[in-house]
């Protein structure tokens, strides 16, 4: 019986150690300019101390344009935000799919492939004083349709200035339509 508890106590102390001596997970590699780092924190710092931002949108399909102001709380950031979000290329099935170069205050990624290039073609980081402006150029293409996009986010001070994506879209036996959207936060 004395016998029977040591190796019980022996196996609960051996159980307890190993736990302990258990590897903790790595951080993912940021291969590129960490985007979605960047978003998150500009949302948090656009909405400190406020529960809604005042938006002016501007959108315009085909030359017909329409404005509208409205008021985001976060969730209604984070959804406009969600289209910008595109632009993380620190996804592990991207990882040595692009170039990159680098001046005094801008950073660029380009996709190294020319043939199907489908996906975030090239994200550009400008910083000037207290600004950064993210760009990026998005295409996808299949057998029914043709799409490439550019996306512009404008930060300053860490905080949200506006968005904006202007873009084409080609379906099969239909027109090309063009498109913008503007996002200003006015508040």
């Amino acid at each position: 019986m004395k016998l029977l508890l040591n190796i019980c106590l022996i196996t609960a102390l051996l159980a307890v150690i190993a736990c302990e001596n258990i590897p903790k997970e790595t951080e993912t590699v940021k291969r590129y300019f960490d985007v979605d780092s960047l978003i998150s924190g500009a949302i948090q710092k656009t909405l400190q101390n406020k529960d809604s931002l005042q938006i002016n949108k501007i959108v315009e399909i085909d030359g017909e344009e329409e404005q509208k102001n409205f008021y985001l709380n976060r969730e209604g950031l984070e959804n406009e935000m969600r289209l910008f979000r595109i632009m993380n290329l620190n996804n592990p099935a991207l990882a040595f799919s692009y170039n990159s170069e680098e001046s005094d205050n801008r950073l660029g990624y380009r996709l190294k492939t020319t043939e199907n290039q489908t996906g975030i073609i090239s994200l550009s980081v400008t910083k000037k004083e207290n600004a950064q402006v993210l760009e990026a150029l998005f295409s996808e293409q299949n057998q029914i349709y043709y799409t490439s996009r550019q996306l512009t986010l404008m930060i300053e001070n860490g905080k949200i200035q506006s968005f904006e994506m202007t873009g084409k879209q080609k379906m099969v036996f239909k027109d090309t339509i063009h498109y913008s959207m503007k996002g200003i936060i006015t508040n």
